[in-house]
């Protein structure tokens, strides 16, 4: 009886949350893909400028070339990145389709062929904005950072 008892708890419990969860997300409230990628944005940029101590006007230049990158970037479906579906594609079917694979990478070169121009000058544009002290410490976080993935 006991047992019968702590299942049914247990059962409406777990019952309560799924619903809860999709409930959350049925009002578009969800995490999803695009509401991590403003977080991590936002997170990103909140850090700059508090390590750098970027000042108000600095601040709103940033924003602005970010805003822009953002938004240039959903023209080109992402530019460089957003292979996650051809991946999940791949690893989902019986074989490699090594022909759908060199036609979604050939069409991300190209994307990002027509970007980096203008990704260029937008870099180009924050290191006008930053002063030769906040370039010196940026550059010494992007070691440490990339020191402790110990990656590439």
């Amino acid at each position: 009886m006991k047992k019968i008892l702590k299942f049914i708890v247990i059962s409406t419990i777990l019952i309560s949350i799924v619903i809860l969860i999709k409930k959350r997300c049925s009002n578009g409230s969800c995490n999803q893909e695009s509401n991590i990628r403003k977080k991590i944005g936002d997170f990103i940029f909140k850090k700059i400028a508090r390590k750098l101590d970027l000042n108000d006007e600095q601040q709103d230049k940033i924003k602005k070339i970010f805003t822009e990158i953002k938004e240039k970037s959903k023209e080109h479906n992402g530019f460089c990145w957003g292979i996650k579906d051809l991946i999940v594609t791949q690893l989902r079917s019986e074989e490699v389709d090594k022909e759908e694979i060199e036609k979604t990478m050939n069409e991300k070169k190209k994307s990002c062929e027509e970007m980096r121009p203008f990704i260029i000058a937008k870099f180009e544009e924050f290191h006008n904005i930053l002063s030769r002290w906040q370039r010196y410490m940026l550059s010494e976080k992007i070691e440490k950072i990339h020191n402790k993935m110990k990656c590439c």
